[in-house]
């Protein structure tokens, strides 16, 4: 190995310990899933994506309250009967910031990303810049029992990848159980992370073999069958929890999660592309808040239609 590549290495090494160990100080010193945290700029940063996704949406107080619950976590602006929709319709996981959301966020920045080459270095940083963003988003969302799950779990994913080994999902899924239960043991109690390790048994153990039920190279239907089955996969591993938790199994949840979750993925594209914009060029940012304020439009028509059925 050349000394370019120790010390991309060692490099690599220092920046990881270095996002662990901050995240095992605000853990273990706020002990709170609250935007006020260890780092004042996580603070001011939540502030300016507030104000930022208002601005950008004059006059859709709706539409801005649910861009905050999806974007930032406040579902402090959404009215009871719209979360009563999404809770019966079975997606008001998509109200709570999960590991899903920040999933969806690793997807987008990846794909913002995609020009940097595809060698030892530009693995390094790549993968340095996308835990560094995903770092920064979960602090500024309060780094929560389920956003803390799937960042641990891209972190080891990412190091991994820069390390050039590869890693089996379960393994990685236990190592990051052990790690944010070592910093905080209470998080056992969090219903979120429950439901968040459940949810990943199923994807990682089900959905394999649901999604092999079904063969096919048409494109369209092969998403339909994936996004299908890893519904179901989610659903069949956390049923105990939600039956014991919440008492309520939601009869459409196929329907409104083939529906509701890549369309949740859009509006997560677009409340970036608002709150960028904005700060770059206000115009722009309220044009494009505009077919933000569409999408969850028609998000909330999706969740009011299938509530109303028998």
């Amino acid at each position: 190995m050349g000394r370019d590549g120790l010390g991309i290495r060692i490099a690599i090494s220092i920046i990881t310990a270095a996002y662990l160990a901050a995240f095992i100080y605000i853990r273990i010193t706020s002990g709170t899933a609250s935007p006020d945290m260890a780092f004042p700029l996580a603070t001011a940063l939540y502030e300016k994506c507030d104000k930022a996704i208002e601005h950008s949406m004059p006059g859709d107080t709706t539409g801005a309250a649910f861009a905050k619950a999806l974007f930032l976590g406040d579902r402090s602006g959404i009215q009871w009967k719209y979360k009563e929709y999404f809770r019966i319709s079975g997606v008001s996981h998509l109200l709570a910031l999960s590991g899903m959301h920040l999933s969806i966020l690793y997807a987008i920045i990846n794909a913002f990303l995609a020009f940097i080459p595809k060698n030892r270095a530009g693995n390094a940083v790549k993968g340095s810049a996308i835990v560094a963003l995903l770092f920064i988003y979960s602090v500024m969302t309060g780094m929560s029992g389920s956003i803390a799950r799937a960042f641990v779990m891209i972190a080891i994913y990412e190091t991994a990848h820069i390390f050039g080994r590869k890693q089996k999902p379960l393994w990685v899924l236990a190592l990051s159980a052990i790690i944010i239960l070592s910093l905080d043991p209470s998080a056992a109690m969090d219903v979120g992370l429950q439901l968040s390790y459940c949810a990943m048994i199923g994807i990682f153990t089900i959905f394999p073999y649901l999604k092999d039920l079904i063969y096919t190279k048409n494109r369209a239907m092969k998403y339909i069958w994936n996004t299908i089955a890893l519904s179901i996969a989610c659903q069949i591993s956390t049923l105990p929890l939600i039956m014991w938790y919440f008492g309520y199994f939601p009869k459409y949840f196929l329907v409104t999660n083939l529906l509701c979750v890549p369309l949740s993925s859009v509006i997560l594209a677009l409340t970036i592309a608002s709150i960028g914009l904005y700060a770059l060029w206000p115009a722009a940012g309220i044009v494009c808040g505009k077919f933000l304020s569409g999408s969850i439009g028609l998000l909330i028509w999706i969740t009011e239609t299938v509530a109303s059925l028998p």
